[in-house]
């Protein structure tokens, strides 16, 4: 955490915290077990993180600048990330050259995210980060002209295994 940029932080903490995984997770714990709960769906708890930043942000939450281009940055770490994924198993990008595109679009890590251990599970994990922001991009959708609190716990009550079962 010390090698974290202060600026960094408020998006984490949302996606991590207060909205993210901990309500998520939490929500989810609590609903009756399903069969395929059993499975980690990546996709859609990652797709409820990366929309959390979203909520903390239309709530205000990143008040300074720098919190604001922190929350930016993730977004964009996010995007890179899943085209970096379609390039490998898409375009059969080797690591060397999902390296350089990773940094061209996003520039150089410094902190907490190195681009070689992301770089490292991509391979493994063919299409999981395109999921994850089509999750993403999917709940947001979703989300435009209904009540909050109703699409959220539509969507948190029965978690994964809504998503997993449709």
């Amino acid at each position: 955490m010390r090698r974290r940029p202060r600026w960094t932080l408020p998006s984490v903490v949302a996606h991590e915290l207060l909205p993210g995984h901990m309500i998520q997770l939490g929500l989810e714990g609590a609903s009756p077990p399903h069969p395929l709960r059993i499975e980690y769906a990546s996709a859609f708890v990652e797709g409820w993180g990366i929309y959390a930043e979203q909520l903390a942000e239309k709530a205000g939450a990143y008040t300074d600048p720098h919190d604001a281009l922190g929350h930016i940055h993730w977004l964009l770490f996010r995007v890179t990330r899943a085209l970096v994924d379609l390039g490998i198993h898409l375009h059969g990008w080797s690591i060397g050259q999902a390296r350089d595109r990773f940094t061209e679009w996003q520039g150089q890590p410094a902190y907490f995210a190195p681009f070689d251990i992301e770089l490292a599970r991509i391979p493994l994990e063919p299409g999981i980060r395109v999921a994850e922001a089509l999750a993403w991009l999917a709940i947001v959708d979703q989300s435009r002209s209904r009540s909050a609190t109703a699409y959220h716990r539509s969507l948190l009550l029965p978690g994964r295994s809504q998503i997993l079962s449709t």
